[in-house]
């Protein structure tokens, strides 16, 4: 899936989990007048509450798609903090005025306004001041539900000592607060998935710089054997150079991939192994054990297995005693196993070592991880490279 897919997903998904929790809250009117036993549903008062729970959706949308990805997540708390206590005040404002509304009578006057007690008399007075909250129904819907002029909206909360102020306060507070947690796990989600595509690109990114070393490396050492080649044999020189023709028409349109098909890999690798029989005399004793046709149609890295190869020519051979190079190659227990043994010489003084080897050693890091097996054992008189990697078919 692309980037933008993802994206595309986890804003669609976030969305969704806000529309259920939006319509849990607005059928939980409907929902109470049916648990409460009501005959029919009063959908006058239910609209009173749904007309009333729009501050909030409006407070929300401007908390979710303005204050949190413009200034918290940018790292500016304290303007965050100033609008979001902007927002509750307004929030407060609102269900202040709400109430006022509600109290007026037709006249714009308070429709329960008794004289007072001294004009009337204690028990009149208190009959008159009782008397709305006495009028009920006589199926009452649960208490958060119910109507009552003299009560804030929204939410029904006798528990609070200043219900006007402190109700909307904290729908307020508990709304924001569930936004957070669903926004951040999502933007954590987000992180995440933007950190793996950075570590992947790194990846690459080395890895590319490493096939970027092998290639001069690779060609500098041919073209040293063609010139020697030259002044032995130009005959054989010529033959080196078709050889290398075909090498490089590999390098040049294979080695870009990320994978390339071990039977690639192996022509390449032969190709290189005629290159060199052309160089040395008959007192290297070369035996390839490599047998294509049994080996499986896997993939893997290319120009990664002719590094060993080339060590094994340029350190394993001396025209002054006899040399070998053995080549191995098969299926192991699941694994391709690769083995180079050969013979080995005192190097001249001086002469420098390479990056072949160590580049063949990240790029196994890089690519395999702990699944590949890299063990390189030097003796008096041989020296042995054994190479396991996982096959991917």
């Amino acid at each position: 899936m692309s980037k933008d897919k993802k994206e595309h997903l986890l804003s669609w998904i976030e969305n969704f989990i806000y529309l259920i929790i939006w319509a849990l809250l607005f059928m939980m009117p409907i929902y109470g007048a049916y648990r409460s036993g009501m005959k029919e549903i009063d959908w006058h008062f239910v609209g009173q509450i749904w007309l009333k729970t729009t501050p909030m959706i409006v407070v929300f949308a401007i908390h979710n798609y303005l204050l949190l990805p413009r200034l918290l997540f940018r790292k500016r708390a304290k303007s965050y903090a100033a609008y979001v206590l902007c927002l509750i005040g307004l929030l407060v404002a609102v269900n202040i005025y709400d109430n006022a509304v509600q109290r007026m009578g037709p006249d714009n006057r308070p429709p329960f306004n008794p004289a007072p007690q001294e004009q009337m008399g204690p028990k009149k007075y208190r009959e008159e001041r009782t008397l709305p909250f006495r009028e009920r129904n006589a199926v009452q819907p649960p208490f958060f539900f119910r109507s009552n002029p003299h009560k804030p909206p929204f939410i029904y909360m006798p528990f609070l000592p200043f219900p006007m102020i402190l109700s909307p306060i904290v729908i307020a507070i508990f709304m924001i607060g569930l936004n957070i947690g669903i926004k951040s796990l999502f933007q954590s989600i987000r992180d995440s998935q933007r950190l793996k595509e950075l570590e992947t690109q790194n990846l690459q990114t080395e890895l590319d710089y490493l096939k970027y070393q092998i290639n001069p490396h690779f060609f500098m050492n041919t073209l040293n054997n063609i010139h020697a080649l030259v002044d032995i044999n130009p005959e054989q020189a010529k033959e080196t150079v078709l050889e290398l023709s075909k090498m490089m028409r590999y390098v040049l349109y294979e080695s870009n991939k990320r994978t390339v098909s071990l039977w690639q890999e192996i022509d390449f690798l032969q190709h290189y192994i005629k290159l060199m029989k052309l160089r040395y005399t008959d007192r290297l004793e070369l035996i390839v054990s490599i047998h294509k046709e049994e080996l499986p149609p896997a993939q893997v890295p290319p120009l990664l297995l002719i590094t060993f190869v080339e060590n094994a020519f340029k350190h394993g051979v001396s025209y002054q005693e006899p040399s070998f190079i053995h080549i191995t190659m098969d299926v192991c227990d699941g694994k391709l196993r690769y083995l180079v043994v050969n013979s080995c010489h005192k190097s001249p003084e001086g002469e420098a070592h390479g990056i072949g080897l160590e580049n063949v050693r990240k790029r196994l890091q890089l690519i395999y991880d702990q699944q590949s097996t890299l063990d390189i054992q030097q003796r008096a008189d041989e020296y042995q490279v054994l190479l396991l990697i996982p096959l991917q078919l």
